[in-house]
């Protein structure tokens, strides 16, 4: 810890503060990778353009498959908005923020990203602990920090909502490469 610093930088050191893991310790809920369940979520706003999300997941979807964004936020009317324009309103739900978004990520398969820019996306971090696989833009900083691309996630190139699709859509069609992405997101926690 920091003691170890201390002794290590001398009676000179600068100011040392510990921050915690942001994952906490303990139980942790497990996603099987096989519900068919597709998760977007965080703060409503512009910069994470959740509208490229639905539209993505518009081209991709397969029978039975479901996205729920998790989320508030003032661009929330707009994305409902792009639902029902894409006729997804029976299959793309809006759901509050909820305490703990571990327990609705371990119910889902894949988590979708779509930010202009992220730093360290505090839901990728839970998305990782609880074993789902992570698409996301590769936009400068964040996801390229804790996405391994093919090994605990999928990189697509930024504002790409083809490439998103064709990621989303690789995931749902190939039950053992999201097994297998699954497998390499919860030990890369």
């Amino acid at each position: 810890g920091s003691a170890w610093f201390r002794s290590v930088l001398g009676p000179d050191h600068p100011i040392l503060a510990t921050i915690p893991n942001l994952i906490p310790d303990g139980f942790v809920p497990r996603s099987s990778c096989m519900q068919p369940m597709v998760v977007a979520a965080g703060r409503l706003v512009r910069s994470k353009q959740f509208g490229h999300v639905v539209e993505a997941f518009s081209i991709a979807r397969r029978a039975g498959w479901r996205m729920r964004i998790f989320g508030e936020g003032p661009e929330r009317d707009a994305i409902q908005r792009t639902v029902i324009r894409l006729g997804m309103h029976d299959h793309v739900d809006l759901v509050p923020f909820v305490p703990d978004l571990r327990h609705e990520l371990a119910k889902a398969s894949i988590l979708v990203m779509s930010s202009t820019a992220e730093g360290l996306p505090l839901v990728a971090m839970e998305a990782l602990a609880t074993g789902v696989p992570i698409v996301s833009y590769d936009c400068p900083v964040g996801p390229r920090a804790i996405i391994d691309d093919g090994v605990n996630g999928l990189l697509v190139r930024p504002n790409d909502i083809d490439g998103l699709a064709r990621a989303i859509e690789r995931l749902i069609d190939d039950e053992d490469l999201r097994a297998r992405l699954g497998t390499g997101a919860a030990d890369s926690r």
